[in-house]
């Protein structure tokens, strides 16, 4: 059963994903309540950062698996990109709905990304083409600086724009090190953050750890790269 299927509450967390955030927010000492809005469209954690404020989140396993034939052995075949399967989750009319509920509340909302039903790994290079397009090199051959010959740009198919979805604050994809071992530095799990440069309600860049990467909109929206906490 996917984070996407289940339906009832619970005391605590119980898929893998969820429990692999539960495990980052124990390690960081930051109190969270678990599916703690009820019925209906109920986000998996609100937490409460001594810094960043109340943050919700709700945790995506999407099921991602290699074609396989009916005895169970793998088949050829075309096995859709990463990126569209992290959008999936961004269109989504359940996961609308959850960050509605946060939205309502003026509280940021993050969509956090587990590989825990993927045999094939999302990992941080597959989460900006799902966003904000598919990666593509420009250049032009006309007056171009020759020490600049392109660019990096975004391309068709992103979710996060202005005109589309402005209730995301974030998507991060958590991690951890293999078999349980500590990611670094002794914390176990840590997470990837890339924040929504269109957010109606954006995440504070505090709720990121030391160990933790985010990724933000720079040089007026010019740029999308990595930054610091500050």
């Amino acid at each position: 059963m996917t984070s996407e299927q289940r339906t009832a509450s619970t005391d605590e967390p119980q898929t893998e994903g969820e429990k692999m955030l539960a495990a980052y927010l124990d390690e960081r000492s930051v109190p969270y309540r678990y599916e703690s809005f009820g019925a209906g469209a109920n986000p998996d954690f609100r937490a409460d950062h001594p810094a960043a404020g109340e943050v919700v989140l709700e945790v995506y396993e999407p099921d991602y698996r290699l074609p396989r034939n009916p005895d169970g052995s793998y088949r050829s075949g075309a096995v859709a990109p990463p990126g569209r399967v992290v959008r999936r989750g961004l269109t989504s009319r359940r996961k609308a709905r959850q960050a509605a509920v946060a939205r309502d509340l003026g509280i940021p909302f993050v969509l956090v990304i587990a590989s825990t039903n993927a045999e094939l790994a999302i990992d941080e290079h597959d989460i900006p083409g799902a966003l904000f397009g598919s990666p593509e090199f420009q250049w032009s051959d006309a007056g171009a600086d020759p020490d600049e010959p392109g660019r990096l740009a975004f391309a068709s198919g992103g979710r996060l724009q202005a005109h589309l979805n402005t209730r995301f604050s974030a998507v991060a994809l958590v991690t951890r090190g293999a078999a349980h071992a500590p990611a670094g530095n002794g914390q176990v799990c840590r997470l990837q953050i890339f924040h929504n440069p269109f957010a109606a309600i954006p995440l504070k860049r505090e709720f990121a750890g030391p160990y933790d990467d985010q990724w933000a909109a720079v040089d007026s929206g010019r740029k999308y790269q990595q930054i610091g906490p500050d």
